[in-house]
């Protein structure tokens, strides 16, 4: 009987961990959705892209790596159910190390896209 009480205790506490991680990825996503709507308005724009030296073509590489970033962020959220059935450290460790990869991935581009945007 101990064992289950601390089954229960244990995927309420992963339920809990995985809802968190559920949050940053929505925030993310929805950074990245922003962010793609801009680059594409920007595109859209002559005057934004006339003048400066290989603009346009950053623009378009940003825009492709915001896309695969946002299939990786959603396939990535898609695999927190196994993190739900995590019973021991190491697998809680797993998924944590991963989500900070993820975070680290979308900090960075978050830094080249407003590199570049603050040369515009």
């Amino acid at each position: 009987m101990e064992r289950t009480k601390f089954n229960n205790i244990r995927r309420f506490h992963n339920g809990a961990m995985v809802n968190d991680l559920r949050q940053d990825i929505d925030g993310w996503v929805k950074g990245l959705k922003h962010i793609h709507w801009e680059l594409d308005s920007l595109l859209a724009s002559e005057d934004t892209t006339r003048g400066i030296e290989g603009l346009r073509e950053k623009l378009i590489a940003l825009r492709k790596e915001n896309k695969m970033l946002l299939r990786s962020l959603n396939i990535y959220r898609s695999s927190l159910e196994k993190a739900i059935e995590c019973d021991t450290m190491a697998c809680d460790a797993f998924f944590m190390k991963n989500h900070q990869a993820n975070q680290n991935r979308y900090q960075k581009y978050l830094e080249k896209y407003r590199y570049l945007k603050s040369s515009i």
